[in-house]
């Protein structure tokens, strides 16, 4: 069994996969044995498969998955169900592992946090560090924010209690942390880089109405599911998600309705009425 594998889904990649696939030389010849690569492919119309066939490097065990046309959530699933290894790590075929991540995957642990160098495409850079999630702050946290990217958190697959949702192919991440709790039982958090994401403008303002949708649905979907187990105060940060994620999709909010939402994370609240008051979206 590999101690790690890397699920990186690819559609489309052919000018960035090559980078993403020389990153992994960063992990020294004498770990790759420990490494499993898992590709699935879902259904390129260019040459990114051309280009992972040739440049298999040697040391690693690949898995290549062929899919028809779908989307990254399947292939992403598609990837978690195939997967052998101990440990999962996501990279995506337009970004690059930022260090070895071998060492840092203690035993002891479920997860690891790790850092993210966020690239522009002006060249300007930022780091970004995970937060340490306990049991006592798991819900004060993800009903805040999602507190990790896609890449950040490496976790013991045995922990994993759900594939991620189709229903939200925008902030997927989000709803799947949440979806296995067991993730953040024994939690670390290392200052080291796991990924450098490139960040892309093209479609923004597309991707803020879709975000926008999903945001709203999967803060009802918590609070509808978890109910029970969330205080007053995570319950509001939730309605605030719900009203942000309208508000994200050029939809009107009462204002009576979010502005005593207390109490409630002051930085999501400030949040809100940021949107509110910026895009003229209130209906008193």
């Amino acid at each position: 069994m590999p101690l790690l594998s890397i699920i990186m889904p690819v559609f489309n990649a052919e000018g960035t996969i090559l980078r993403a696939l020389e990153s992994l030389k960063k992990i020294p010849e004498s770990s790759r044995p420990l490494v499993e690569v898992v590709i699935i492919d879902d259904c390129s119309p260019d040459k990114s498969l051309t280009v992972v066939e040739k440049n298999l490097f040697p040391g690693f065990s690949w898995m290549i998955l062929k899919q028809e046309k779908n989307n990254l959530i399947a292939a992403r699933n598609r990837g978690l169900s195939e997967a052998k290894g101990q440990w999962i790590m996501f990279l995506d075929a337009d970004d690059e592992l930022g260090s070895d991540p071998i060492p840092f995957l203690d035993e002891n642990c479920t997860a690891i946090g790790f850092k993210i160098k966020f690239l522009k495409e002006s060249g300007l850079s930022f780091n970004w560090q995970s937060v340490l999630i306990k049991p006592e702050n798991f819900w004060e946290i993800f009903t805040a924010e999602n507190p990790f990217t896609i890449s950040s958190l490496i976790f013991k697959k045995e922990k994993m209690s759900a594939l991620f949702n189709p229903d939200f192919l925008f902030l997927e991440d989000w709803f799947f942390w949440i979806s296995s709790p067991s993730f953040f039982e024994r939690m670390a958090v290392v200052n080291e880089t796991s990924a450098i994401i490139h960040l892309h403008s093209a479609g923004r303002s597309a991707r803020t109405l879709e975000m926008g949708g999903c945001r709203s649905r999967i803060a009802k979907k918590v609070l509808s599911d978890f109910d029970q187990k969330l205080t007053k105060k995570q319950k509001n940060n939730l309605l605030i998600q719900m009203a942000v994620g309208d508000l994200q999709q050029g939809k009107k909010v009462k204002l009576d309705q979010v502005l005593f939402l207390w109490p409630c994370n002051f930085k999501l609240y400030f949040k809100l009425l940021i949107y509110l008051f910026s895009k003229g979206q209130v209906r008193v």
